[in-house]
This record gives C-alpha cells, structure tokens and sequence, in this order.
C-alpha cells in the first residue's frame, strides 16, 4: 500500500533453509476462464502490482510451500469468530474489512520466493494482500 513505510510493515516470505522444490504440471483451463485469468493479469500488471521475475529458472521449480514454510503454531480464526469480535468493538481500521484494496509491500528479498507463471510469462507479485488469509492461495473465482 503506498504511504506506508516499509520498516513498520512489510511482508516476508520465511522458507526452511534448503527446502527441495517440485515441479508442477501446468492446469488445463476452459477457453473463457483462461482469458478471464489473462485479463486480471494484464490489470494487476497496468496497475503496478506485478513485475517481471528476475528468475525464470526458479519458476519451473516451485517450493511446497506447506513443507518449506516454518510451522505456525497459531491458527487463523474462523469469519463467523472474526465478526463476533468485531461486532464488540467501537472503532475498526478499514485495513480490516477492504483488503481488496489495500496491499503490503512484499520484502525485495523474497519477490523471487513467490512467482507464479500463467502461460508461461514468469512474473513475481510486488505486494500481497494485506488479509493474511489470502497469502499462498491461488486465484480462485466461480469457474
């Protein structure tokens, strides 16, 4: 998010030194949804949110990242707990309920930690969405 400085908040991507990788076949898609998953791409591109990936050879070889990630021993809440809490409080921050459209800046040293390869154009997110329960999901939508 711009206006924010990086050293009070900027996201990092921590991975288990010498974590193997492993290849993942490319997903077939239907015609319309891969041209729907084309034109997000090219919005998130105009807008700043992509950059070109620095390592394409890292791109074919993806990290799990449910075994390189360290353990967290703290799981996220589930919505129906997080609006019970929510309805007790006086105040909340828009970051709390617009996280469409607010971004934390990702940490340069790990960009290349989190690519991702639609057709084969390598690209790395600049920023993730500041809900961490949208981290290391993919792009979802109704097909």
């Amino acid at each position: 998010m711009q206006g924010i400085d990086t050293t009070i908040v900027e996201h990092r991507l921590p991975l288990v030194p010498n974590a193997i990788s492993v290849h993942q076949q490319l997903r077939r898609m239907k015609s319309e949804v891969a041209l729907k998953i084309k034109e997000e791409v090219e919005k998130q591109w105009n807008a700043g949110f992509l950059a070109v990936a620095e390592y394409p050879q890292w791109v074919a070889n993806i990290v799990d990242l449910n075994r390189a990630s360290p353990k967290d021993n703290f799981p996220l809440p589930h919505i129906d707990m997080l609006v019970d809490n929510m309805a007790q409080q006086a105040f909340y921050s828009f970051m709390d309920s617009f996280s469409g459209y607010n971004q934390i800046r990702m940490a340069e040293e790990d960009r290349k930690k989190s690519p991702s390869s639609p057709r084969g154009e390598h690209s790395a997110t600049k920023s993730y969405p500041s809900s961490s329960r949208m981290l290391g999901r993919h792009i979802r939508g109704p097909w």
